[in-house]
């Protein structure tokens, strides 16, 4: 059959996933394509940073996630093969990091992580065509219409949507329809990869480290699942062995070893930047608009970013609150930050056999970017990161109970929010009409928290207006008069929904 929506997701991996979700949150119709029949059973990634976790948080899927997720120790280790000691432990996460979130980070494989988002899609609603592509689309005076292929009747159908979002990887057939160029190297190395099968628990602390860099073959060595599956991962050299079973065996020093050979493949890193990531209608997300080397695990989180930052825009135009200039802004943020990403993760991955030699804070990629400002990011990638509430940031959590439970980010979404301290009663009065004049979805909090006080820097009546993304749109000055605060606030509504430059 046909379909009829107002937004077409192309791709059903974690970018187009997320999107879905996140569209079906703020009320917008939305259905999702897959050229695929099912869910690859390659575990491709294996981890999630704590910024995509809070974005899991708001759909109320981390819960499910966390159930799904791999036990392992957030370490690197070096050793010259599995049975010799640790020559060198880095350590890659833990307690000393989660202040800044509410949200630890979660080593999931890629199968497992899209198998829980499909089954919360299928829980609120998502239609999900699995086995249909895109072949080709026409920007029409109202939106949309895309022909699509049903790979197993071989017939085609039409999709008329007002807007779609290529989320279907680094080999995007929808930035192949709209002309857009990936740039950059698409070659930093041919690597050898093999999944195995094998109880290594007596050679492993338990739980076992995030990674080991078996230095004697510079094999990299990676748990995927609870079931004794792994990853073995070389540079490809000439010379290399060409029966999987033996380089495994030489790479973990255990030639007696009797490991399942669940597949081997060549796969080459790349490191590349799309030239643009809209035209029109039609919007680039995830690998589709920035292919990054699994240094550094940021490919999951940066896509769900990508739609964070793009499905609340999305909705806002469907539902008549954005404004002319809101959609451009999507890739004016975006793609800045992507660059450098994609720029930091080429360097670690050139430096991956020497961790902790590269001068960045993988915090700083994941939570330190600032909308608008010149490079995207606070002070450089050095970091560490610590959280600021200037205006483009990442809104920073604070418990509100000082314990474990309700965080400043549970207070954000699907609309825009208001959080002040309780002085700030004036923003609650001139809410509700501000509201109804711009239509815009608005809340207020206000919140008697000393820990959200001292994070927000706030005193007084003062005030941050956070955008659907969890990003601070502005910082509002104490105001007195309901009137004066409302056409404050309106002020600020009407730059953040690009209805004002």
């Amino acid at each position: 059959m046909d379909i009829t929506t107002e937004v077409l997701i192309v791709g059903a991996g974690p970018a187009g996933l997320t999107a879905a979700l996140l569209l079906k949150r703020l009320g917008v119709a939305v259905e999702c394509v897959e050229k695929h029949p099912g869910i690859s059973s390659m575990p491709k990634a294996r981890g999630i940073h704590a910024r995509a976790v809070e974005i899991l948080r708001t759909l109320d899927v981390e819960n499910n996630m966390r159930a799904a997720e791999l036990i392992i120790a957030p370490r690197f280790d070096m050793r010259a093969d599995l049975p010799s000691a640790p020559t060198r432990e880095v350590t890659t996460g833990g307690a000393a990091l989660t202040e800044v979130s509410p949200c630890e980070g979660i080593a999931i494989s890629q199968d497992v992580f899209e198998g829980v988002l499909r089954d919360r899609a299928a829980v609120v609603g998502v239609p999900l065509h699995l086995g249909t592509e895109l072949l080709s689309y026409e920007v029409t005076d109202s939106g949309v219409k895309a022909t699509l292929l049903d790979r197993t009747s071989g017939s085609t159908l039409t999709a008329t949507c007002r807007y779609v979002i290529g989320a279907d990887g680094w080999r995007s057939r929808v930035r192949e329809c709209m002309g857009a160029v990936p740039e950059g190297p698409d070659d930093l190395g041919s690597n050898r990869v093999v999944c195995f099968r094998a109880d290594l628990t007596q050679w492993m602390p338990d739980p076992p480290p995030a990674m080991i860099l078996l230095t004697a073959t510079q094999g990299i060595l990676l748990r995927t699942h609870a079931d004794h599956r792994w990853v073995m991962v070389w540079p490809l050299e000439e010379g290399d062995p060409g029966n999987a079973l033996d380089r495994v065996r030489l790479s973990l020093g255990l030639p007696t070893l009797h490991p399942e050979v669940i597949s081997d493949w060549l796969w080459t890193a790349a490191a590349q930047l799309t030239d643009r990531f809209a035209d029109g209608p039609i919007f680039l997300v995830g690998d589709a608009a920035h292919r990054v080397p699994p240094a550094g695990a940021t490919g999951i989180s940066s896509a769900m970013a990508d739609t964070h930052n793009l499905t609340w825009k999305l909705a806002a135009m469907l539902q008549g609150w954005g404004g002319p200039g809101l959609l451009s802004s999507y890739e004016s943020e975006r793609r800045p930050v992507a660059k450098v990403t994609t720029e930091a993760t080429r360097e670690l991955w050139r430096l991956r056999e020497t961790p902790g030699s590269a001068a960045i804070d993988l915090r700083m990629l994941d939570m330190g970017y600032v909308y608008g400002s010149p490079d995207s990011l606070i002070d450089g990638l050095a970091g560490p990161y610590i959280p600021t509430a200037r205006a483009g940031s990442r809104a920073p959590h604070a418990w509100l109970d000082g314990g474990r439970g309700r965080s400043t980010l549970d207070l954000l979404g699907p609309g825009f929010a208001v959080l002040t301290t309780a002085a700030g009663r004036v923003w609650e009065s001139a809410a509700p009409t501000v509201a109804a004049q711009t239509g815009v979805p608005l809340s207020v909090s206000l919140l008697e928290s000393q820990a959200f006080a001292d994070v927000y820097e706030l005193s007084g009546g003062q005030a941050v207006l956070i955008r659907p993304d969890g990003h601070i749109a502005s910082r509002l000055q104490a105001e007195e008069e309901p009137a004066r605060a409302a056409e404050i606030l309106t002020g600020a509504l009407a730059e953040a929904t690009g209805a004002r430059p």
